[in-house]
């Protein structure tokens, strides 16, 4: 009886060793089915981030070159600005000079016109002198 009832206790683990090796392998399958679902989902999730990630460069990037294109739109008007100014103030630096130089020359021809006015006075005082009262 100790043989059979042996016998009969193997058979069962045997069943219970095949039940489990069965339900390992269903568990397995099943696991890797998980895995790989959620490698697909993480896959699926880092392509959406990238492509969100790239909108949102892009749309920066727009942006940027939008703003950039504001500030150098300002930027030339204010230089040209400048350089009106600057060609105003240099004008009138260049007018200021030559009024200097022309009152500084104005004053040494007034004078020499006088003198030769009085030179020719004092000739037609000789030729003809001026009639006495």
């Amino acid at each position: 009886m100790d043989a059979e009832l042996r016998e009969y206790l193997d058979g069962k683990f045997r069943q219970v060793d095949e039940k489990f090796i069965v339900l390992e392998q269903r568990i397995d399958d099943k696991l890797k089915a998980l895995e790989q679902r959620f490698d697909d989902k993480l896959t699926a999730l880092a392509k959406r981030f990238d492509d969100k990630l790239t909108a949102l460069a892009q749309h920066l990037l727009h942006e940027m070159d939008t703003r950039f294109s504001l500030v150098d739109k300002k930027l030339e008007s204010m230089d040209s600005r400048l350089k009106l100014q600057a060609g105003l103030i240099q004008t009138g630096s260049r007018a200021i000079a030559r009024l200097s130089d022309y009152s500084e020359n104005s004053e040494a021809r007034w004078v020499d016109l006088t003198i030769r006015f009085d030179s020719l006075e004092r000739r037609v005082d000789k030729l003809d002198p001026p009639a006495q009262h």
